[in-house]
């Protein structure tokens, strides 16, 4: 009979050595990130969809990867070799480029637009064929369907090929605080606020503040005393010249400049305009260079229609006219990561605005015009911006059109991204002598980097209310809210939203408000005109964004 081997202390301490290696290379083995290879899909569609193209690879990008676990190819990389190969990838290409980069998997896919359908095929592939395939084919009408279908294929292939399920919402513990209406007026959310003052986060307690962002936690907000008077715009900037930012708030005759001093928003200054100028928007600058901004009023007679704007600008004791009667509208763009700069649009005997908008300069003691903004006729200057998004990084207009609905411009002058959600939304409205027609303003688009990446968010207003744009001589809103919104890689997409609140939102503004060296959004919320019914009433509501002012 065989004899027994005994395993001596040489041999079990070899042994041991041996399994804690072969663990350990587990452990390494099973920690590196898996790689995977997104072709840029194949676009079937009569016009160039490069820029969509291109964001969905950036969308699945941003879905995919996973810090440790998943890593994405670089798209440059991926780029080269689809130019190699030809523009359009099938199963065979991109199983070739994937072996090429060294992927565990390629996902490839195709985007066919006909008319207003929109068709999404793509397919996640195993490079060694163990687990099959995740695949999508998806039809949507219009491209605002498409970013939820793409959404969702990013989160299955998360869940089946990485094991990455989205995270239940968390089980509510305890009952919630009761919550207002979200469509009260700030004068009963916050009912010791009558006379203005500052609140935390919760607006009162066990009760939630009208502006909590989604998805961040809320910060303090302010509301101003009730003002008697119908507000028509609002802007932020150092008036008096010494440093330090002043509120300019007009109604359809007056100017009034305040500023925030330890928690009380006081009186700088007032002007009291003609009473047959109807004024309805409001912007400051310093055009001339003398350190103290100048304001800018457009305004229109109410007589005979036409252009009556005019500049004020503080002369050490009060407010004085510098430049009257101007025939055109005025506007400053504050646009993340630029200057601000002036522009106007003018208007004619036989149309309210003309098209075209241009940049402003001052020379020899008046204001003219520069090169036109390379936008399609319907723009206006009231709404208009610039924005640096996606890939490209020039800056291009941004616009509202003729319904409200935002439009992204790129360097022909023609539409480049369209979105159907309206914002927006204005009483004020210009219309020739003797004529009933009325030519709807635009609300104010304002971009600001709010997130530190260069690129520059997008704020923007949403009135609504019992008619909206129902009719075309008489609009009422009851109701509003302020929206952020980002590049997704495929479009504008809203990042977060404030609360409705009761009223109309005249107008609004990114700014130190307070002087504290922190970003504001603040907003002009008319609760009674001769549209909304009742006396004029006005308040300004202040949101800390919780952001370093980098002026």
């Amino acid at each position: 009979m065989a004899g027994k081997i005994k395993a001596g202390p040489i041999f079990k301490a070899g042994l041991t050595a041996l399994l804690v290696l072969m663990a350990f290379a587990g452990v390494l083995y099973a920690q590196e990130p898996v790689k995977v290879a997104i072709m840029p899909f194949t676009m079937n569609a009569d016009k160039d969809l490069s820029f969509l193209q291109s964001g969905i690879q950036d969308m699945l990008t941003t879905r995919l990867a996973y810090e440790g676990e998943v890593t994405v190819v670089e798209k440059k990389a991926v780029q080269e070799k689809v130019a190699a190969l030809g523009d359009s990838v099938d199963k065979d290409k991109a199983r070739k480029i994937g072996a090429e980069l060294g992927a565990d998997y390629v996902l490839f896919g195709s985007l066919t637009v006909f008319g207003a359908s929109v068709s999404l095929d793509a397919t996640m592939l195993d490079m060694e064929g163990q687990r099959p395939p995740v695949t999508v084919f998806e039809q949507t009408q219009g491209m605002d369907g498409l970013i939820p279908r793409v959404n969702d294929f990013a989160m299955e292939i998360n869940d089946k090929i990485f094991g990455r399920s989205p995270a239940p919402a968390a089980q509510q513990t305890r009952p919630a605080p009761a919550v207002p209406s979200t469509h009260a007026h700030p004068d009963t959310l916050i009912p010791s606020l009558s006379d203005g003052g500052m609140v935390d986060s919760t607006g009162r307690q066990n009760a939630a503040s009208p502006f909590v962002m989604t998805g961040t936690s809320a910060g303090k907000f302010w509301k101003s005393p009730n003002m008697k008077m119908d507000v028509q715009g609002i802007a932020l900037g150092d008036i008096t010249g010494d440093g330090l930012n002043e509120t300019v708030i007009l109604g359809p005759h007056s100017i009034l400049v305040k500023r925030m001093e330890q928690g009380r928003f006081v009186n700088v200054a007032e002007y009291q305009g003609e009473q047959y100028q109807e004024c309805f928007w409001l912007d400051v600058l310093d055009v001339n260079g003398n350190g103290r901004d100048e304001i800018f009023v457009s305004a229109a007679s109410g007589h005979t229609r036409r252009a009556e704007s005019f500049v004020l600008e503080w002369n050490g004791t009060a407010l004085e006219m510098i430049a009257e009667k101007q025939r055109i509208y005025f506007a400053v763009l504050r646009t993340a990561g630029q200057e601000p700069a002036l522009y106007g649009q003018r208007p004619s005997n036989m149309e309210p605005l003309l098209p075209g908008v241009y940049p402003l300069y001052w020379e020899a003691g008046e204001y003219v015009t520069g090169t036109k903004v390379n936008a399609p006729d319907y723009a206006q200057v009231f709404g208009v911006n610039f924005a640096k998004v996606g890939d490209v990084q020039a800056f291009r207009p941004i616009v509202y059109n003729n319904d409200d609905n935002l439009r992204l411009i790129n360097a022909k002058g023609k539409v480049e991204w369209k979105g159907d959600e309206s914002y927006g939304g204005s009483h004020k409205h210009l219309k020739l002598p003797d004529s009933q027609s009325r030519v709807y303003l635009r609300q104010r688009i304002v971009t600001a980097d709010l997130n530190g990446d260069g690129a520059g968010e997008i704020i923007v207003n949403q009135n609504t209310g019992s008619t909206g744009k129902l009719f075309e001589r008489y609009r009422k809103y009851t109701s509003g809210s302020f929206v952020c919104l980002g590049w997704d890689g495929l479009g504008l997409a809203p990042l977060w939203h404030t609360r409705k609140i009761s009223g109309y939102l005249a107008d609004f503004f990114v700014g130190d408000f307070d002087n504290d060296g922190q970003l504001e959004l603040v907003g002009a919320v008319v609760s009674g005109n001769a549209i909304l019914g009742g006396q004029e009433k006005s308040s300004l509501i202040a949101y800390e964004l919780g952001i370093l002012n980098d002026k």
